[in-house]
């Protein structure tokens, strides 16, 4: 191929899904997802985006599976998966099983199936449902395991670290308070008074 090496593909990533597959060396195949992944993650696409461009601009050159396509889309190694898999089954208390990368790759590569067990744990990893995997039908637990469309990250920060402006309300204290409310019928919302919300406020702060 002309250019050669990785300046090569990264000619082909840069030209977008329209330029021609490279030569189908299956080696070739995770440095060009690379380089389409950090393509679509600067342009703010989602894993469930990358991994769909990732099939399109490889499956024909090579083979790319779906459930493939989103462990690259997620720019983690084989290795990566089978350790998040045998710590979910560690944090529930479970046996750790055998799972491997050898087993994770036949699934890759189409030559096996994922049972319904090791397919949600898969799913739970990815945080992918089986039809964005590449498989029919719904996880048996039931559950979506995908996050929803335009839901926000989920913050790192530790509640205790944060402050609430002045003069705003804290949540759980709001919270608190509504149940407080509720808990005093009709006649709190009907006639006020004052020693009726300091009851309330006393309510809200014991459950802080």
């Amino acid at each position: 191929m002309p250019g050669g090496g990785s300046a090569g593909l990264r000619g082909i990533a840069m030209a977008g899904p329209d330029a021609a597959p490279p030569a189908c060396d299956p080696a070739r195949e995770p440095a060009l997802a690379r380089v389409i992944r950090a393509r679509e993650v600067v342009a703010g696409k989602s894993t469930a985006q990358i991994a769909a461009i990732i099939r399109r601009e490889c499956e024909s050159a090579y083979g790319t599976t779906w459930i493939r396509a989103y462990r690259l889309a997620m720019g983690i190694a084989l290795a990566d998966v089978v350790a998040q898999v045998r710590a979910c089954y560690a944090a529930e208390g479970r046996n750790v099983p055998r799972f491997s990368e050898t087993l994770l790759s036949a699934y890759e590569s189409g030559q096996k199936r994922p049972g319904p067990e090791y397919l949600h744990y898969l799913c739970a990893v990815y945080r992918a449902d089986p039809q964005e995997l590449g498989y029919e039908g719904r996880c048996f637990c039931g559950r979506a395991h995908a996050p929803e469309p335009g839901a926000a990250a989920p913050s790192r920060t530790p509640v205790a670290a944060v402050s609430p402006p002045a003069g705003s309300v804290n949540c759980s204290a709001a919270g608190a308070r509504t149940k407080a409310e509720s808990a005093m019928g009709s006649r709190l919302t009907q006639q006020p008074n004052r020693a009726m919300w300091r009851i309330v406020d006393r309510a809200a702060r014991s459950k802080c």
